[in-house]
């Protein structure tokens, strides 16, 4: 990610409306898809965590 692109997706989570600035940041910048991959990808890694330090047993869709 370049500099550019990074202090712009800062400067849109400050504030009032940051959800909706970032929103429309990434669809600005095309980037949506990637970030939707990416949140996936961390939310998925955050379950495993937690089903895991649970000793829960789970299997990949």
């Amino acid at each position: 990610m370049d500099d550019e692109l990074r202090n712009e997706l800062l400067d849109a989570v400050h504030g009032k409306g940051a959800f909706r600035h970032f929103k429309d940041t990434i669809r600005y910048r095309g980037i949506e898809d990637a970030w939707q991959r990416f949140r996936d990808a961390a939310l998925a890694a955050i379950a495993r965590s937690w089903l895991e330090r649970n000793e829960i047993a789970y299997t990949e869709a």
